[in-house]
């Protein structure tokens, strides 16, 4: 019951609408019912309990803590082995990941719908280390901006089968695979196949004279665009339509954002919802626990009562004996 109650007082603070508590009261009461039916042969077998030649000091003393030993042992085995090994965890952050801590490597581990821990596995594996298994930060361009160093495989799966142009005119990426691969909220929130359908879509995909190309290599178009070299920008060295590229980078980063945004709502819906998930598997597991102690308080009292019955008549009997 107490993290039954923890959930309710969880739910009316935190993520209201989480829970149908109308959903919940009927999973309850059904559960409850279905607790209790089979309970019924208690009457049937209430002259059987009470007999003291069946049930004395012995079980009072002994068996009876062993069995509420075992009712706990068995309640809290059946729950974990349900909830995929887990124990049971109700806190937002056990089931909703954020941005913040999927960088930090604070994994939602109970969300029942996407395997976070995986997708930042993978996520950390495209970057070089150190030998202390640090992240190899860079400043590339030398503008003060540190990045963090992709392996020189890591880019392979985004390349695989696309059209890379000719030798003259290459497809670019408006946002480039580096800058998707570092970007944390994309990487959290959505899955790497998505993350590579975008990146080599029409919206992303420009053609771009090879020179440019290469000297854009991984920046920003706005960044690299701005920037000089001998005193000319990148427009006018390589003769390209300055306008048309910051706009294809605006639509591009629209669609990057809304890629993010959907992906990171998926998140607080999946969560929410293997939160609910969690909750209810442990309704039933606390109810039959609950039943389970009253039922055992119920056979402590008879016990007791037996036990007296028996204490009363080896009196009597010690009385008789001359």
């Amino acid at each position: 019951m107490i993290e039954e109650e923890t959930f309710l007082e969880e739910s009316n603070t935190d993520n209201i609408g989480v829970v149908d508590f109308e959903e919940l009261k009927m999973k309850l009461q059904n559960d409850l019912d279905s607790q209790l039916s089979g309970l019924d042969y208690i009457k049937n077998d209430h002259e059987k309990i009470g007999d003291p030649e069946n049930l004395g000091l012995t079980i009072m003393n002994v068996v009876w803590e062993q069995f509420l030993n075992q009712i706990a042992v068995t309640a809290g085995e059946d729950f974990i082995r349900e909830n995929q090994g887990l124990t049971l965890d109700l806190r937002s952050e056990a089931h909703i990941q954020t941005a913040e801590n999927f960088e930090n490597g604070k994994i939602a581990t109970h969300n029942t719908k996407i395997d976070y821990q995986t997708r930042h596995d993978d996520w950390l594996n495209n970057f070089q280390t150190d030998d202390n298994g640090n992240i190899v930060l860079i400043d590339k361009y030398q503008t003060g901006d540190y990045q963090k160093l992709l392996k020189k495989d890591a880019r392979k799966p985004f390349d695989n089968n696309r059209d890379k142009g000719s030798a003259a005119v290459n497809k670019d990426h408006t946002i480039s695979v580096a800058e998707i691969m570092r970007d944390t909220k994309a990487n959290t929130h959505v899955d790497k196949q998505e993350l590579i359908d975008f990146a080599n879509s029409k919206k992303n995909i420009n053609d771009l004279d090879a020179s440019a190309n290469k000297s854009k290599g991984d920046r920003k178009t706005n960044d690299w665009l701005d920037s000089g070299s001998a005193g000319q920008k990148p427009a006018d060295r390589f003769d390209i339509d300055e306008n048309q590229l910051r706009e294809k980078d605006r639509i591009a980063r629209e669609q990057f954002e809304e890629i993010k945004d959907n992906g990171e709502q998926k998140s607080i819906d999946t969560g929410k919802q293997s939160k609910k998930d969690e909750a209810f598997r442990i309704t039933g597991k606390a109810l039959r626990a609950v039943v389970m102690q009253l039922l055992a308080e119920l056979i402590k009292e008879v016990i007791k009562l037996t036990s007296q019955k028996v204490w009363y008549r080896s009196s009597d009997l010690t009385k008789l004996d001359p």
